[in-house]
C-alpha cells in the first residue's frame, strides 16, 4: 500500500492542542456578564469576518511561532517568554489566532501581577516585572531607564498585556483593536484587575495602535537596553478598571443582541 500524501505544516502553525477553542473555553467569574460575555461574542464575530480563528495556547506554542516569524516578529520580552517567565494557567493567559488553513496569524497573551505592595513603576525600574524569580537574577548585560513617573499609580491585581503579533497580510484589520479588548475583559473577568497595563514602541504608539486599542493613560518612557528585542524606547499605556469597563461597553454598543443564552450559560458554571 502506498503511504498516504501528507501537506507539510506551514512555518507559523505549531500544533494545536484539543480543546481549545476560545469561546468553548472561556469563562465569565467576574464582572457584568452581560458585558464580558458580549465582549468576546463580539469579538469572535469580527475576528471570523477576518478570517481568523481564537484558540487558547501555551507559552512553548507562543515562542515557537515567535521563533519561526523573526523576520516580521521580534524576540518575546522575557515577561511571556516560557524559559523565563515563571508561566502557568493561574497567572497568564495565551491566545493565538489562525486562518482557514490553521496557520498562526494573530497572538496576544496576560501576564497577571498581585502588586499590592508595590507598582509598576518599581518592577520595571528594578526588572521584576521581567524577572520574576529571585534565585535567577537577569543577565549582566541588560537594563532598564524607567522614567515614567505616572506609572507608580499602577498597583494592586495588575495583569500585563502584551505579547501582540500580527502577520503582514493581516495587518490593516484591526486585530490589534480587537484582541486588546479581549485580553483587557478576558484578564477582569479570571482576576477582577485593578488596571491593565502594557508598553509599546515608540513607533508603534506614534503610529496610533494605543489609540485603537482603547488606552486611556499613558506615560514616557521606558526603555530597555542589551535585551533580546534590542533597545526600544516604549510608552506605558494603562487602563484602570472603571475605565475597563466602559471601553468594552462602548466596544459592544452596536452588537446584535442575541447572545443572552450563551451570558447566562457561561456566567453560570
Amino acid at each position: 500500500m502506498k503511504p498516504r500524501a501528507t501537506t507539510p505544516r506551514s512555518q507559523s502553525q505549531p500544533r494545536r492542542r484539543p480543546n481549545t477553542d476560545f469561546l468553548n473555553a472561556a469563562r465569565v467569574l467576574h464582572g457584568p456578564a452581560h458585558i464580558i460575555g458580549r465582549v468576546f461574542l463580539k469579538a469572535e464575530q469580527l475576528l471570523r469576518e477576518r478570517g481568523v480563528t481564537l484558540s487558547f495556547a501555551t507559552f512553548e506554542e507562543l515562542a515557537e511561532v515567535n521563533r519561526l516569524n523573526r523576520e516580521t516578529w521580534s524576540p518575546l520580552v522575557p515577561i511571556f517568554d516560557p524559559d523565563w517567565g515563571d508561566l502557568n494557567e493561574r497567572n497568564s493567559y495565551c491566545l493565538l489566532g489562525r486562518n482557514s488553513r490553521g496557520d498562526v496569524v494573530a497572538s496576544q497573551g496576560g501576564r497577571l501581577y498581585e502588586w499590592h505592595d508595590t507598582n509598576f513603576f518599581e518592577e520595571a525600574r528594578t526588572m521584576r516585572l521581567f524577572y520574576t524569580d529571585p534565585d535567577r537574577p537577569p543577565p549582566p548585560t541588560e537594563s532598564v531607564l524607567m522614567t515614567a513617573e505616572r506609572s507608580k499609580q499602577i498597583s494592586g491585581q495588575v495583569v500585563f498585556s502584551g505579547a501582540g503579533w500580527y502577520r503582514r497580510d493581516y495587518r490593516k484589520k484591526d486585530l490589534g483593536t480587537i484582541l486588546a479588548r479581549v485580553s483587557r475583559a478576558l484578564a477582569y473577568t479570571r482576576w477582577k484587575t485593578d488596571v491593565t497595563v502594557t508598553m509599546m514602541a515608540e513607533g508603534v504608539f506614534k503610529g496610533g495602535l494605543g489609540e485603537r486599542a482603547g488606552y486611556t493613560n499613558f506615560d514616557w518612557a521606558l526603555e530597555l537596553k542589551n535585551f533580546a528585542i534590542g533597545n526600544p524606547r516604549m510608552a506605558v499605556l494603562w487602563m484602570p478598571a472603571e475605565q475597563t469597563l466602559e471601553d468594552l461597553s462602548w466596544f459592544i454598543d452596536s452588537f446584535a443582541p442575541d447572545v443572552d443564552g450563551w451570558v447566562h450559560h457561561r456566567s453560570a458554571q
